[in-house]
């Protein structure tokens, strides 16, 4: 049976390709949206756990859910929506699964998963082919105002609240655009799933092989029986392992079936070993697209629309194989273009080695005052002793920022795909869905192309505190940045959550420390710039910093000062503190960056996991 998973944008005709395949072509459908309205009706675990974290207010008197005010809650909140998905995802999939695999014992040769989250969920790695409905924003937002009879202003934040549809049609196997009538839009969709729906003899044989497995695991989960994290909380684990696995030299070798089950589930049933090993898997880059047929296929159609079709660009359509093929593992070279060999002197001296970052930070942005031509544009208003209160900058900080850095450098967007991945409150534990894990992998392989990291690596490996394998290295660097430990409980910290992104802490922000996460949180009205903190040996802020010490308000949490560097790229920072973490035994590294003495203070602790960086950060006279 092939799985088809659709998705798409709010108002950009998913729902009405899902009822032509179920009315017209009679393909079972797996409806996530229905299964989400079920796993939160009156009585069920998940609406509990919602009224716990989201308030009583989220409960209407009859005890079912108040879907508009949880929706006014989450659709302007990151960090809320990452809550809700939370505690809704696991019962979602839960019950997706379970009717994945009625179809399957019934003998259908294709089923559509129906999943707006497909993609940012990572359930798209469970299906064989991924079909993104899409359309160009300006008719998205038109339809959906037409449709809810919204305000501009809503519409854009309910789009917003999603991943660009730009994003998704970039990850899509099959790309249906449907910018013009709905009868072209079915008819591209029946020429589709004539294509891709697999033939009787090979449904057949594959049902053969895997109807018992498939009716036992239907049976356990619909006798509700529950799945745990980890494989070790529960017997049931263990059955379907020693029915659906062999052991071989001591170790458990997974089939096909039993790894997409229970990576679906979100059951790790290698979770010890992983947590040993300390290694992520690195990103497979997407492959080539594959046209059917001797010329590109495009698709001009419209769904909820009978305007005339509009020229679009190609939908391209790739037909995965039923079984995914792994490429063989290579040693990746990065790019580089400039010397990345480290002297003598550099290794002798770290300051002259990390002068010698500063020099190789090609992607670092010029940063100048209003008025200026720089990338980068600092309105830094008014000065404040780090005890005084009251704002004295009534402006933000960032009076101009180079959006292009986001689409046109690699680094730059692998970081901010980061930025809302966490939840800021230590002492609640942090969790990873399997698309911000690839996204974590991106930003690690994006930073590794730079040179700037490859002269890091070299760096180290001359010192013999880093493996000279690019991929452990990368392994190295996601165990220092991104591995979990405690703060206030287990888990719920990182050196990159608490660095990079920030945290708050019995009523106060901790952490903090990167300028495009200030940035990005202060086009959102997240953060107040409340002055640059005073004294000044080099007198008043001119606005061409690139180290500022300020005092900053995030989510009504003032904290006094933080100091972070402006302009640099993501790699230099995470090079930068990566080196004093491992090539010095020092709480503080001073070099001369770009004509200023700069101290990099280095706040280390020892868990059973070895050294960890508690907080890094720069700071300037």
């Amino acid at each position: 049976m092939k799985v088809v998973g659709l998705t798409g944008g709010i108002a950009t005709g998913k729902s009405t390709v899902s009822k032509h395949l179920s009315s017209s072509l009679h393909i079972p459908i797996v409806d996530a949206d229905l299964i989400a309205r079920s796993v939160v009706e009156k009585g069920q675990p998940a609406l509990k756990q919602i009224a716990a974290t989201f308030g009583p207010d989220v409960i209407l008197p009859d005890g079912t859910l108040n879907r508009e005010k949880l929706g006014s809650l989450v659709f302007k909140d990151a960090e809320a929506r990452k809550k809700l998905n939370r505690i809704t995802h696991p019962h979602i999939r839960m019950e997706m699964l379970r009717q994945l695999l009625w179809v399957f014992l019934s003998g259908s040769r294709v089923l559509v998963m129906d999943t707006p989250l497909l993609l940012e969920s990572g359930i798209n790695k469970w299906v064989h082919v991924v079909v993104v409905v899409y359309c160009p924003d300006e008719i998205q937002k038109d339809r959906l105002m037409k449709r809810d009879n919204s305000t501009a202003e809503s519409a854009s934040q309910r789009i917003a609240s999603q991943m660009p549809i730009e994003n998704k049609r970039k990850l899509a196997d099959i790309v249906i655009d449907n910018s013009g009538r709905v009868e072209d839009t079915r008819d591209q969709v029946n020429q589709v799933f004539a294509r891709i729906t697999p033939s009787v003899i090979s449904t057949a044989l594959a049902w053969c092989v895997f109807a018992g497995p498939a009716a036992f695991v239907w049976v356990v989960l619909t006798n509700g029986q529950p799945i745990p994290n980890s494989a070790g909380q529960n017997p049931l684990i263990g059955v379907l392992v020693a029915l659906l696995g062999n052991g071989g030299n001591g170790q458990q070798q997974q089939s096909p079936l039993l790894a997409g089950i229970l990576s679906f589930l979100g059951v790790d049933v290698n979770a010890q070993n992983q947590q040993q090993q300390q290694q992520p898997v690195p990103t497979q880059q997407q492959p080539e697209v594959q046209q059917v047929g001797q010329a590109p296929v495009s698709y001009a159609g419209a769904v909820g629309s009978n305007s005339q079709p509009q020229s679009a660009p190609p939908a391209a359509i790739s037909l995965q194989p039923l079984q995914p093929i792994t490429p063989p593992q290579q040693q990746q070279v990065p790019h580089t273009t400039q010397n990345t060999t480290p002297t003598q002197s550099e290794l002798s001296s770290m300051s002259t080695a990390m002068a010698r970052l500063w020099s190789l930070d090609t992607n670092r942005m010029s940063v100048g005052a209003p008025g200026s031509n720089a990338s980068v544009i600092l309105d830094t208003q008014g000065g404040k002793r780090v005890y005084e209160n009251g704002d004295v900058a009534s402006r933000p900080l960032f009076a101009h920022v180079d959006a292009g850095i986001f689409k046109d450098r690699p680094t730059y967007s692998a970081f901010y795909g980061l930025l809302d991945n966490y939840v800021a409150e230590a002492g609640t534990a942090e969790t990873f869905s399997e698309n911000e894990k690839s996204e974590m992998r991106r930003f690690v392989d994006a930073c590794c192309e730079t040179d700037v990291m490859t002269y890091l690596h070299s760096y180290l490996v001359a010192k013999n505190v880093s493996p000279p394998e690019l991929n452990k290295f990368k392994n190295q660097l996601w165990s220092i940045w991104f591995d979990t430990y405690k703060r206030v409980i287990a888990g719920d910290s990182s050196a990159f959550e608490h660095c990079f992104v920030g945290e708050t802490r019995n009523g106060e922000v901790v952490g903090f420390h990167n300028w495009i996460n200030f940035f990005v949180q202060e086009k959102k009205g997240k953060v107040n710039y409340l002055g640059y903190i005073l004294p000044r040996r080099r007198g008043p802020a001119s606005g061409t910093e690139h180290v500022l010490s300020l005092q900053l308000e995030w989510n009504g949490q003032v904290k006094p000062v933080s100091t972070m560097f402006i302009g640099v790229s993501p790699e230099f920072e995470l090079a930068l503190y990566t080196m004093v973490f491992l090539a010095s035994d020092r709480d503080e590294e001073s070099a001369v960056l770009d004509e200023t003495e700069v101290r990099i203070k280095m706040h280390r602790f020892t868990n059973r996991d070895g050294a960890r960086i508690g907080s890094c950060y720069p700071e300037s006279s």
